[in-house]
Protein backbone atom coordinates (compact mmCIF):
# COMPACT_ATOMS: atom_id res chain seq x y z
CA UNK A 1 0.00 0.00 0.00
CA UNK A 2 1.57 3.28 -0.32
CA UNK A 3 1.11 5.50 2.34
CA UNK A 4 1.70 9.29 3.82
CA UNK A 5 2.95 10.15 7.11
CA UNK A 6 0.41 10.42 9.69
CA UNK A 7 2.21 13.50 10.79
CA UNK A 8 1.87 15.34 7.14
CA UNK A 9 -2.05 14.81 7.42
CA UNK A 10 -2.19 15.84 10.97
CA UNK A 11 -0.10 19.11 9.97
CA UNK A 12 -1.83 19.72 6.81
CA UNK A 13 -5.00 19.78 8.90
CA UNK A 14 -3.48 22.54 10.83
CA UNK A 15 -2.00 24.58 8.11
CA UNK A 16 -5.71 24.74 6.17
CA UNK A 17 -6.50 25.91 9.83
CA UNK A 18 -4.05 28.58 9.23
CA UNK A 19 -2.11 26.83 12.27
CA UNK A 20 2.05 26.78 12.20
CA UNK A 21 2.24 23.16 12.83
CA UNK A 22 5.12 23.74 15.69
CA UNK A 23 2.87 25.96 17.60
CA UNK A 24 -0.16 22.84 17.39
CA UNK A 25 -0.79 22.88 21.33
CA UNK A 26 -2.05 18.91 22.86
CA UNK A 27 -5.76 19.88 22.26
CA UNK A 28 -5.80 21.04 18.67
CA UNK A 29 -3.77 17.51 17.81
CA UNK A 30 -6.35 15.73 19.91
CA UNK A 31 -9.64 17.23 18.43
CA UNK A 32 -8.08 17.38 14.94
CA UNK A 33 -6.83 13.27 15.51
CA UNK A 34 -10.42 12.40 15.87
CA UNK A 35 -11.39 13.76 12.94
CA UNK A 36 -8.91 12.43 10.95
CA UNK A 37 -10.00 9.10 12.54
CA UNK A 38 -13.58 9.62 11.63
CA UNK A 39 -12.64 10.32 7.46
CA UNK A 40 -10.26 7.70 7.48
CA UNK A 41 -12.54 4.85 8.11
CA UNK A 42 -15.57 7.17 6.00
CA UNK A 43 -12.84 6.80 3.33
CA UNK A 44 -11.55 3.61 3.75
CA UNK A 45 -15.49 1.51 3.80
CA UNK A 46 -16.30 3.88 0.48
CA UNK A 47 -14.94 1.40 -1.86
CA UNK A 48 -12.45 -1.82 -1.91
CA UNK A 49 -9.27 -0.03 -2.53
CA UNK A 50 -7.02 -2.11 -4.61
CA UNK A 51 -4.24 -1.56 -2.13
CA UNK A 52 -6.17 -2.36 0.72
CA UNK A 53 -7.95 -5.47 -0.39
CA UNK A 54 -6.08 -8.36 -0.10
CA UNK A 55 -6.88 -12.31 -1.34
CA UNK A 56 -6.03 -15.21 0.99
CA UNK A 57 -7.12 -18.84 1.20
CA UNK A 58 -8.54 -19.67 4.55
CA UNK A 59 -8.87 -23.07 6.66
CA UNK A 60 -11.97 -23.09 8.75
CA UNK A 61 -9.26 -23.85 11.47
CA UNK A 62 -5.89 -24.16 12.83
CA UNK A 63 -2.92 -26.83 11.45
CA UNK A 64 -2.75 -29.04 13.66
CA UNK A 65 1.13 -29.04 15.38
CA UNK A 66 2.63 -32.03 17.03
CA UNK A 67 4.02 -29.25 19.61
CA UNK A 68 0.49 -27.97 20.65
CA UNK A 69 -1.66 -29.87 23.25
CA UNK A 70 -5.10 -29.83 22.81
CA UNK A 71 -7.67 -29.79 25.56
CA UNK A 72 -10.46 -32.63 26.02
CA UNK A 73 -13.62 -31.87 24.74
CA UNK A 74 -16.43 -30.99 26.93
CA UNK A 75 -20.14 -29.44 26.49
CA UNK A 76 -19.09 -26.29 25.62
CA UNK A 77 -16.77 -27.16 22.54
CA UNK A 78 -14.13 -29.08 21.56
CA UNK A 79 -10.14 -29.03 20.22
CA UNK A 80 -10.50 -28.65 16.71
CA UNK A 81 -7.46 -28.76 13.88
CA UNK A 82 -7.13 -29.46 10.31
CA UNK A 83 -4.45 -31.78 9.11
CA UNK A 84 -2.86 -31.27 5.89
CA UNK A 85 -1.70 -34.72 5.25
CA UNK A 86 -5.44 -35.88 4.76
CA UNK A 87 -7.71 -32.67 4.36
CA UNK A 88 -9.72 -33.11 6.69
CA UNK A 89 -10.54 -31.80 9.89
CA UNK A 90 -10.22 -33.58 12.93
CA UNK A 91 -11.20 -32.88 17.12
CA UNK A 92 -9.52 -34.14 20.11
CA UNK A 93 -11.39 -37.21 21.75
CA UNK A 94 -9.06 -36.81 24.94
CA UNK A 95 -5.94 -34.37 26.13
CA UNK A 96 -3.21 -34.62 23.74
CA UNK A 97 0.34 -33.85 22.62
CA UNK A 98 2.11 -35.58 19.64
CA UNK A 99 -0.45 -37.70 18.36
CA UNK A 100 -1.32 -37.39 15.00
CA UNK A 101 -4.75 -37.23 14.22
CA UNK A 102 -3.72 -39.94 11.85
CA UNK A 103 -1.01 -41.64 10.86
CA UNK A 104 0.18 -44.53 8.27
CA UNK A 105 0.16 -47.63 8.19
CA UNK A 106 0.97 -49.91 5.05
CA UNK A 107 1.43 -46.79 2.78
CA UNK A 108 -2.54 -45.64 3.81
CA UNK A 109 -3.63 -42.81 6.69
CA UNK A 110 -5.49 -44.17 9.46
CA UNK A 111 -7.36 -41.90 11.93
CA UNK A 112 -6.02 -42.16 15.43
CA UNK A 113 -9.60 -42.94 16.93
CA UNK A 114 -7.48 -43.53 20.55
CA UNK A 115 -7.12 -39.52 20.40
CA UNK A 116 -9.15 -38.05 17.64
CA UNK A 117 -12.57 -37.97 15.56
CA UNK A 118 -12.92 -36.80 12.26
CA UNK A 119 -15.08 -33.72 12.59
CA UNK A 120 -18.98 -33.98 10.86
CA UNK A 121 -21.36 -32.04 10.43
CA UNK A 122 -23.50 -34.51 12.57
CA UNK A 123 -22.93 -37.69 14.22
CA UNK A 124 -25.45 -40.51 14.83
CA UNK A 125 -25.45 -44.01 17.48
CA UNK A 126 -28.16 -46.31 18.87
CA UNK A 127 -28.95 -44.71 22.81
CA UNK A 128 -26.41 -45.92 25.70
CA UNK A 129 -27.95 -48.99 27.39
CA UNK A 130 -27.05 -50.80 30.36
CA UNK A 131 -25.32 -54.05 30.61
CA UNK A 132 -23.57 -53.46 27.35
CA UNK A 133 -20.46 -54.39 25.26
CA UNK A 134 -18.81 -51.04 23.89
CA UNK A 135 -15.68 -50.69 21.98
CA UNK A 136 -13.07 -48.20 22.30
CA UNK A 137 -11.49 -46.05 19.48
CA UNK A 138 -7.71 -47.48 18.18
CA UNK A 139 -6.00 -46.58 15.29
CA UNK A 140 -8.12 -47.41 12.12
CA UNK A 141 -11.17 -48.39 13.47
CA UNK A 142 -13.28 -45.63 15.59
CA UNK A 143 -15.18 -46.06 19.18
CA UNK A 144 -18.48 -46.77 19.60
CA UNK A 145 -20.62 -43.65 19.29
CA UNK A 146 -23.88 -43.88 21.57
CA UNK A 147 -26.21 -41.31 22.35
CA UNK A 148 -26.35 -40.30 25.88
CA UNK A 149 -29.82 -40.21 27.08
CA UNK A 150 -28.71 -37.55 29.55
CA UNK A 151 -28.11 -34.84 27.03
CA UNK A 152 -29.33 -35.91 24.19
CA UNK A 153 -25.49 -35.62 22.26
CA UNK A 154 -23.59 -38.25 21.03
CA UNK A 155 -20.06 -39.76 22.64
CA UNK A 156 -17.49 -42.01 21.49
CA UNK A 157 -16.46 -44.63 23.20
CA UNK A 158 -12.70 -43.86 24.79
CA UNK A 159 -11.95 -47.83 26.38
CA UNK A 160 -13.50 -50.98 26.17
CA UNK A 161 -16.01 -52.13 28.54
CA UNK A 162 -19.05 -53.32 30.10
CA UNK A 163 -21.61 -50.38 30.76
CA UNK A 164 -23.13 -50.50 34.33
CA UNK A 165 -26.18 -49.22 35.65
CA UNK A 166 -25.32 -45.23 34.52
CA UNK A 167 -23.56 -43.66 31.79
CA UNK A 168 -19.65 -43.07 32.73
CA UNK A 169 -18.61 -39.83 31.07
CA UNK A 170 -14.91 -40.76 32.11
CA UNK A 171 -14.79 -43.47 29.69
CA UNK A 172 -16.60 -41.53 26.52
CA UNK A 173 -15.53 -38.46 24.78
CA UNK A 174 -18.39 -36.03 23.64
CA UNK A 175 -18.67 -35.37 19.65
CA UNK A 176 -19.30 -31.56 18.68
CA UNK A 177 -20.74 -31.24 14.98
CA UNK A 178 -18.47 -29.17 13.57
CA UNK A 179 -19.28 -25.69 12.14
CA UNK A 180 -17.66 -24.54 9.26
CA UNK A 181 -16.71 -21.14 10.06
CA UNK A 182 -13.71 -18.56 8.90
CA UNK A 183 -13.02 -16.30 12.27
CA UNK A 184 -12.00 -12.80 11.25
CA UNK A 185 -9.15 -13.14 13.62
CA UNK A 186 -6.95 -16.54 13.12
CA UNK A 187 -3.58 -17.42 14.14
CA UNK A 188 -1.25 -16.45 12.06
CA UNK A 189 -3.32 -14.44 9.50
CA UNK A 190 -3.99 -10.90 8.66
CA UNK A 191 -6.85 -9.87 10.73
CA UNK A 192 -9.94 -9.67 8.06
CA UNK A 193 -12.05 -6.45 8.02
CA UNK A 194 -15.16 -6.27 5.32
CA UNK A 195 -15.71 -9.42 3.30
CA UNK A 196 -16.05 -8.65 -0.70
CA UNK A 197 -16.20 -12.45 -1.77
CA UNK A 198 -15.73 -15.94 -0.95
CA UNK A 199 -14.53 -18.42 -3.80
CA UNK A 200 -13.77 -22.27 -4.08
CA UNK A 201 -10.55 -21.42 -5.84
CA UNK A 202 -8.28 -18.59 -6.55
CA UNK A 203 -9.89 -15.81 -8.63
CA UNK A 204 -7.11 -14.41 -10.25
CA UNK A 205 -5.87 -17.88 -11.04
CA UNK A 206 -9.51 -18.71 -12.27
CA UNK A 207 -11.18 -15.41 -13.22
CA UNK A 208 -13.99 -17.20 -15.56
CA UNK A 209 -15.01 -19.80 -13.18
CA UNK A 210 -13.74 -19.14 -9.83
CA UNK A 211 -16.86 -20.73 -7.58
CA UNK A 212 -18.29 -17.69 -6.12
CA UNK A 213 -20.36 -18.86 -2.39
CA UNK A 214 -22.23 -17.20 -0.54
CA UNK A 215 -21.94 -16.37 2.58
CA UNK A 216 -22.92 -14.79 6.14
CA UNK A 217 -21.12 -13.52 8.79
CA UNK A 218 -21.72 -13.35 12.75
CA UNK A 219 -20.09 -13.07 15.98
CA UNK A 220 -18.82 -16.15 14.78
CA UNK A 221 -16.18 -14.98 11.64
CA UNK A 222 -17.17 -16.30 7.66
CA UNK A 223 -19.93 -18.91 7.62
CA UNK A 224 -20.15 -19.94 4.19
CA UNK A 225 -22.49 -22.09 1.80
CA UNK A 226 -22.91 -25.73 2.17
CA UNK A 227 -20.34 -27.76 0.12
CA UNK A 228 -17.80 -25.51 0.36
CA UNK A 229 -14.53 -27.90 0.46
CA UNK A 230 -11.50 -27.42 3.68
CA UNK A 231 -10.41 -24.25 2.05
CA UNK A 232 -11.97 -20.94 0.68
CA UNK A 233 -10.47 -17.96 -0.95
CA UNK A 234 -11.36 -15.37 0.62
CA UNK A 235 -10.86 -11.25 -0.56
CA UNK A 236 -11.26 -8.60 2.27
CA UNK A 237 -10.30 -5.27 2.77
CA UNK A 238 -7.98 -4.75 5.71
CA UNK A 239 -9.01 -3.10 8.83
CA UNK A 240 -9.07 0.46 9.37
CA UNK A 241 -6.23 1.70 10.40
CA UNK A 242 -6.29 4.12 13.90
CA UNK A 243 -4.14 6.92 14.86
CA UNK A 244 -3.31 8.37 17.99
CA UNK A 245 -1.73 11.70 18.83
CA UNK A 246 0.07 10.89 22.27
CA UNK A 247 3.72 10.93 21.69
CA UNK A 248 5.75 7.47 22.67
CA UNK A 249 7.49 8.25 26.19
CA UNK A 250 10.90 5.75 26.81
CA UNK A 251 9.74 5.65 30.37
CA UNK A 252 5.87 4.64 29.75
CA UNK A 253 4.79 0.61 30.32
CA UNK A 254 3.06 0.14 27.25
CA UNK A 255 0.37 -2.46 26.98
CA UNK A 256 -0.83 -4.19 23.82
CA UNK A 257 -3.07 -2.19 21.95
CA UNK A 258 -1.82 0.83 22.27
CA UNK A 259 -1.18 3.63 19.66
CA UNK A 260 1.97 6.14 19.85
CA UNK A 261 2.87 8.61 17.93
CA UNK A 262 6.78 9.24 17.26
CA UNK A 263 6.31 12.91 15.25
CA UNK A 264 10.11 13.88 15.88
CA UNK A 265 11.68 10.60 14.04
CA UNK A 266 9.27 8.99 11.53
CA UNK A 267 6.25 11.16 12.18
CA UNK A 268 4.27 7.57 12.18
CA UNK A 269 1.75 6.10 14.72
CA UNK A 270 2.30 2.84 15.88
CA UNK A 271 0.54 -0.21 17.96
CA UNK A 272 2.05 -2.22 20.94
CA UNK A 273 1.71 -5.96 20.29
CA UNK A 274 3.60 -6.71 23.15
CA UNK A 275 4.55 -4.95 26.92
CA UNK A 276 7.38 -3.39 26.69
CA UNK A 277 9.13 -0.46 27.74
CA UNK A 278 11.71 2.07 26.50
CA UNK A 279 11.27 -0.52 23.12
CA UNK A 280 11.69 2.31 20.61
CA UNK A 281 8.85 1.32 17.80
CA UNK A 282 10.48 2.36 14.58
CA UNK A 283 13.78 -0.12 15.55
CA UNK A 284 11.46 -2.51 17.76
CA UNK A 285 8.54 -4.80 14.90
CA UNK A 286 8.56 -7.09 17.23
CA UNK A 287 7.07 -4.81 19.76
CA UNK A 288 5.47 -2.30 17.38
CA UNK A 289 3.59 -2.30 14.35
CA UNK A 290 3.41 0.61 11.81
CA UNK A 291 0.11 1.97 11.10
CA UNK A 292 -0.15 2.89 7.91
CA UNK A 293 -1.89 5.74 6.79
CA UNK A 294 -3.10 5.33 2.81
CA UNK A 295 -1.94 7.91 0.37
CA UNK A 296 -5.35 7.13 -1.63
CA UNK A 297 -7.30 8.88 0.50
CA UNK A 298 -4.62 11.71 1.87
CA UNK A 299 -5.98 14.64 0.16
CA UNK A 300 -9.90 13.86 0.61
CA UNK A 301 -9.12 13.18 5.35
CA UNK A 302 -7.28 16.56 5.17
CA UNK A 303 -10.18 18.26 3.73
CA UNK A 304 -12.65 16.45 5.02
CA UNK A 305 -11.11 16.77 8.81
CA UNK A 306 -10.95 20.34 8.05
CA UNK A 307 -14.17 20.56 7.13
CA UNK A 308 -15.04 19.10 10.79
CA UNK A 309 -12.48 21.81 12.70
CA UNK A 310 -14.66 24.34 10.81
CA UNK A 311 -18.30 23.13 11.90
CA UNK A 312 -16.71 22.72 15.50
CA UNK A 313 -15.87 26.54 15.25
CA UNK A 314 -19.55 27.18 14.19
CA UNK A 315 -18.19 28.31 10.27
CA UNK A 316 -21.47 26.04 8.91
CA UNK A 317 -21.36 27.45 5.53
CA UNK A 318 -17.88 27.10 4.95
CA UNK A 319 -17.71 23.57 6.76
CA UNK A 320 -20.07 22.97 3.80
CA UNK A 321 -17.96 24.05 0.97
CA UNK A 322 -14.90 22.36 2.29
CA UNK A 323 -16.83 19.59 2.76
CA UNK A 324 -17.81 18.96 -0.80
CA UNK A 325 -14.16 19.69 -1.51
CA UNK A 326 -13.49 17.29 0.12
CA UNK A 327 -15.66 14.33 -1.48
CA UNK A 328 -14.77 15.55 -4.92
CA UNK A 329 -11.23 14.73 -3.68
CA UNK A 330 -12.61 10.96 -2.92
CA UNK A 331 -14.76 10.44 -5.70
CA UNK A 332 -11.99 11.46 -7.87
CA UNK A 333 -9.57 9.03 -6.00
CA UNK A 334 -12.16 6.59 -6.35
CA UNK A 335 -12.60 6.98 -10.42
CA UNK A 336 -8.52 6.81 -11.12
CA UNK A 337 -8.42 4.05 -8.06
CA UNK A 338 -11.46 1.75 -9.48
CA UNK A 339 -13.30 3.13 -12.45
CA UNK A 340 -10.24 3.51 -14.33
CA UNK A 341 -9.51 0.05 -13.77
CA UNK A 342 -13.13 -1.52 -14.27
CA UNK A 343 -12.99 -2.57 -11.03
CA UNK A 344 -15.70 -0.61 -9.83
CA UNK A 345 -17.90 -2.57 -7.08
CA UNK A 346 -18.69 -2.99 -3.25
CA UNK A 347 -19.34 -5.70 -0.80
CA UNK A 348 -22.44 -7.42 -0.28
CA UNK A 349 -23.18 -10.15 2.46
CA UNK A 350 -25.92 -11.17 4.83
CA UNK A 351 -25.16 -10.67 7.99
CA UNK A 352 -27.09 -11.47 10.90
Amino acid sequence: MRTVTFKSVLEGVAKLKGVDPATMNATDKLVWTEFINQRVAEGWEHEFWPEATVLEQRLFRDTYSAENTYAAPTAAGASEVYFPATDQYFQALQATTGNDPAVLVAGLYQVDYAHWALSMDSYSGAPWAANTQYVGGVVGTPGTIVQNPADGRFYMCLSTHLSGPAFDPTKFAILTPFERYISLDQTGQTPIGTVHQLTRTNPRTNPRFPGPLTFLVNNKGILPAPLCGTKVWVEFRLRCPVFDSTVWSSTEANTPGQIRYRPDTTGECYLALLAGTNLVPESSPAYWQKIDMPAVLERFIKRAAYADSLREDGQTDKAMAEEQNAYAQLYRASDVALASQGQYERAAAQVY
